[in-house]
């Protein structure tokens, strides 16, 4: 919920700075559309999740990976070798590739 928050605080940022004295009213507006919907996520979300909850859906997760080992769960980079170690890449990913220069 914080990194959400940061996100339309950045947003209502940005727009500030590029907005003219004309259009503050309709930003004042946007940044309260912004932090409701912030509010509202978290509501429907629920964080009162205990940590046994997470640690089951988590393991369950594992263990449906674990079951399709070798194959491509995930979208193909291309590269055989990585996708055979990686399973492919996921959305949840975040993927650094790098390389030391010649």
């Amino acid at each position: 919920m914080l990194r959400r928050l940061i996100h339309a605080a950045g947003v209502v940022a940005a727009e500030a700075y590029q907005a003219s004295d004309e259009q503050a009213g309709a930003l004042v507006e946007r940044a309260g559309q912004l932090m409701f919907e912030v509010g509202q996520r978290a509501t429907q979300q629920g964080d009162d999740l205990s940590i046994s909850a997470v640690m089951t859906a988590y393991m369950a997760k594992l263990e449906e990976l674990s079951a399709h080992r070798g194959t491509i769960v995930g979208v193909p980079s291309g590269f055989t070798d990585l996708d055979r170690l990686t399973g492919g890449f996921r959305k949840s990913d975040v993927i650094v590739l790098a390389a030391r220069p010649l």
